[in-house]
């Protein structure tokens, strides 16, 4: 798939905006980040890159304490990447 540039710079835009850059590169169980854990949470794997600094999320979805910000962020993604052609339900 090709995603128009706009796009991807719109996405950018968004992730510095909320801070993606800044958050803990892992929120995951027995991780300072998590906070209280729920099991049996999905784990979503997310990187972006820019101006040549690369920056990937391990997010186990039962780590409480994960910034709210970054579940948006990834259905930010999953929308510009069009990942929902690629699940057949």
């Amino acid at each position: 798939a090709t995603i128009p540039p706009e796009r991807v710079d719109s996405l950018l835009a968004d992730l510095e905006a909320a801070g993606y850059f800044g958050f803990a590169d892992e929120y995951v169980m027995d991780s300072p980040a998590c906070g209280m854990y729920a099991t049996d949470s999905p784990t979503v794997i997310t990187s972006a890159t820019r101006e040549g600094e690369t920056k990937t999320i391990r997010h186990d979805r039962g780590c409480s304490a994960a910034p709210p910000e970054l579940s948006r962020l990834e259905q930010r993604i999953d929308e510009v990447a069009g990942t929902g052609r690629l699940v057949v339900r």
